[in-house]
Order: structure tokens, then C-alpha cells, then sequence
């Protein structure tokens, strides 16, 4: 789409033409995507950020043959900074809860890319991972699957899931950290060399530490013989999840404060939660000497 596409001409309003200008490239041209994403934000903007209320309601109403629903919501947010990011967030959620949860279910996001195929994060597939085939009941897959989801809830207070899963993916120095980061919450390394300490109510916790474990051993195979690609396309949102349901919920605001920040401006040894998060891994370094 170009500057002067009927699509987006006639009469343009000033957030219209605002939104035309942050949408272009250096060739002129407009991502319809980008142009809708800040066409929305800077229609809803106050002195003090965005009104999410108003915002939530023009993206449920929100209507684009060629775009699909979730896309321009997940485009909005990447736009937001994270205190508006968080107040949007819980408008959706008060709105679906008004709702009854009755409105249809939005299209998911589609990407070229198979990593992005539409996925319910309740029917997250970590828990039918071969290796767990020995112990994964239906209950526990079940109970699993709802870990998860709350799991993913816990982020996306901090970071979308779509983006974190883009850097999971493609960027190996970030997938390295967060994967340290969770390991050394989930106390891996003490409850494999002791399974007594597990108690109850970690259970499941503890065995998506070890379906992580599989998945980068498998991961490490797949580099060698070089499937990496391959491999974090089909199958990284199966060890993303795996992590993310391996944390502590006490300790989600380091872990998801580290992702916060790195999402935002890089990281920044001044934010509490990543001071905490870098205190917490030179302990962990200290103790494995």
C-alpha cells in the first residue's frame, strides 16, 4: 500500500495522517498493519497515555478483511509502553468478563512463518512431549495445560506472548538468559539431585523443568546436524512454554520484569526486578562452584 492508496485516501483526519507518516517506509510505502496500530492509538490519545477503554472498544470493533483481529491488537500493543500496554490489557479482560465471554472468538494471528500457526495456550503441547509419555497422565495434562495458561497470563502482564516468542525463537543470546533465568528458579538442579524436595503443588513444575531439559538436549541434536531452523520453527513454542510453566509464581515479577525491560529499552541494571533477577543468578553462580 502506497502513500496515495484509496484504501487508506479521501479525507484524513490528523491522527490519519500522523498514522500515514509512522506507517511509511523509506519508499513510500505504508504497512496497512502499522498505519491501522497507530491510526487507533494516537485516535485515543490523552495527556497521560492512551484511554484503554475507548481503545479496547474500537479494537473489538475493529473490522479489516485483510487483517485479522488479533494481528492490529498485538500491533497496538507492541506500539504501547508498558503501563499503557498493562491498562489495555485489563480493559480486554473486564470487557470479556462483561461480556460473559460470549462474543466470537477473533481470528488468530497468521504469520508466513509455521512458528505462528494459531495455538490456544491451553492446549499447549509441552505436556505430551515423548519423554513424558511414562507420566503424564490425562489428569496431569490437563493440570498442566492450565498451569500453563496462567503461566502466559503471567507474562503478558509484562511482554506480549507473540513477541517474546519471535526473540525466543530467533535470538540465541536471549534465549540462553531467559532459559538460565527459569532454571534457576524452578531449582532444577537441586530437585533432580533430591525428587523428595518436590512437594505436591510443584509437580507440575518440576516436570515442565525436565520437558525443558528434553527439549534443549533435543534442540542441541538438531544444531549438530543442522535442523536448528527447522526445529525452532515446529517446535519453540514447546520449550517456551515448558519454561514459563516451570517458574514460580512468587518469582514472576523478576523473571517477567527482566523480559520487560529487555523488550523496552535493553536491560537496565536500574530496574528493581532485573537488579533482583542478576542478584538471584550470581547467587545460583556462587553456589555451583
Amino acid at each position: 500500500m502506497t502513500r496515495n492508496d484509496k484504501e487508506i485516501g479521501g479525507d484524513l483526519t490528523s491522527a490519519e495522517r500522523a498514522a500515514l507518516h509512522l506507517a511509511a517506509g523509506p519508499d513510500g510505502s505504508v504497512d496497512p498493519l502499522a498505519f491501522h496500530a497507530q491510526r487507533l492509538i494516537l485516535t485515543h490519545e490523552t495527556t497521560d497515555g492512551v484511554d484503554a477503554k475507548s481503545l479496547a472498544a474500537s479494537l473489538s470493533a475493529f473490522a479489516q478483511a485483510d487483517l485479522p483481529h488479533d494481528a492490529i491488537k498485538e500491533a497496538v500493543l507492541a506500539r504501547l509502553d508498558a503501563a499503557n500496554g498493562d491498562k489495555l490489557k485489563r480493559e480486554f479482560v473486564r470487557q470479556h468478563q462483561t461480556s460473559g465471554g460470549s462474543a466470537a472468538r477473533p481470528s488468530r494471528l497468521h504469520s508466513l512463518r509455521a512458528l505462528f500457526r494459531p495455538r490456544s495456550t491451553l492446549q499447549t503441547r509441552w505436556p505430551e512431549s515423548k519423554e513424558l509419555a511414562h507420566f503424564m497422565t490425562q489428569k496431569r495434562v490437563r493440570q498442566a495445560r492450565a498451569e500453563t495458561a496462567k503461566a502466559v497470563l503471567a507474562l503478558e502482564q509484562y511482554v506480549s506472548r507473540t513477541l517474546f516468542l519471535e526473540e525466543f525463537v530467533g535470538n540465541a543470546d536471549f534465549r540462553k538468559l531467559i532459559i538460565g533465568l527459569a532454571q534457576i528458579y524452578s531449582k532444577i538442579d537441586e530437585s533432580m539431585a533430591d525428587p523428595t524436595r518436590v512437594k505436591p503443588d510443584g509437580l507440575i513444575r518440576y516436570v515442565a523443568a525436565i520437558a525443558l531439559i528434553h527439549w534443549r538436549g533435543n534442540l542441541a541434536t538438531a544444531v549438530a546436524e543442522g535442523r536448528e531452523e527447522q526445529y525452532l520453527t515446529e517446535l519453540g513454542d514447546v520449550g517456551m512454554d515448558a519454561m514459563l510453566c516451570s517458574v514460580p509464581m512468587d518469582d514472576f515479577w523478576k523473571f517477567g520484569g527482566m523480559e520487560r525491560s529487555y523488550f523496552k529499552n535493553g536491560i537496565d541494571l536500574a530496574d528493581p526486578a532485573v537488579a533482583a533477577a542478576l542478584s538471584d543468578a550470581d547467587e545460583a553462580s556462587q553456589r555451583s562452584r
